[in-house]
């Protein structure tokens, strides 16, 4: 059976409440950065701490959205490099979401951030890619095979957080026309099951 996302399941209307993306949406300035997975060693959300620091020191505003959940000792070191950071209210954390209520997530954000060590497929990449947000990430197995750096997203190393910080800002003012160009709308069908 081969992978793919549900464009069905993803792009169908959510009513109750999402606390995140209305949090999302209240935010009147700055970057909206999201990242979706869980919260372990070889997610490194961690890491996006780092990248939002550095886009403060550049003077640039940024706001983290997380949607993920991990162990209890994992969490917690989470919770309190957050705070060690001095990132409190720049750092906004959920720990669960349906499916059907990413999309809201996703359309708010003007980057998604994966950091990771390695990934199989890298489904929440694809997903990022079905709403069009840009993705920027390690290389990986999911990067390998579905992102073109520089084209369709953004693939990077995460020995220096200023290059992530650099690259959101070169990309910003012109990020609709970074947005999967001509040949990737006849790839991404190859990964969607369901109706569009």
């Amino acid at each position: 059976v081969g992978v793919g996302v549900d464009a069905e399941l993803l792009s169908s209307r959510e009513e109750e409440p999402f606390e995140l993306a209305e949090r999302m949406r209240d935010q009147a300035d700055g970057l909206k950065l999201l990242y979706i997975g869980r919260i372990e060693p070889r997610r490194d959300p961690g890491f996006l701490l780092r990248v939002v620091e550095e886009l403060h020191k550049r003077g640039t505003a940024a706001k983290l959205y997380v949607v993920g959940d991990g162990d209890d000792m994992q969490t917690a070191a989470f919770a309190k490099q957050i705070k060690a950071m001095g990132l409190t209210e720049d750092v906004i954390w959920q720990r669960k979401a349906r499916q059907q209520q990413l999309g809201a997530a996703y359309h708010q954000a003007d980057f998604f951030l994966l950091p990771t060590e390695y990934e199989i497929f890298g489904m929440v990449l694809l997903e990022a890619m079905f709403f069009e947000t840009v993705a920027l990430t390690t290389p990986n197995g999911g990067a390998d095979m579905l992102i073109q750096d520089g084209e369709n997203g953004v693939v990077l190393t995460k020995d220096h957080p200023e290059e992530w910080a650099e690259r959101m800002e070169k990309i910003l003012p012109g990020r609709e026309n970074f947005l999967y160009p001509g040949p990737f709308q006849a790839y991404l069908p190859l990964f969607l099951t369901g109706e569009t």
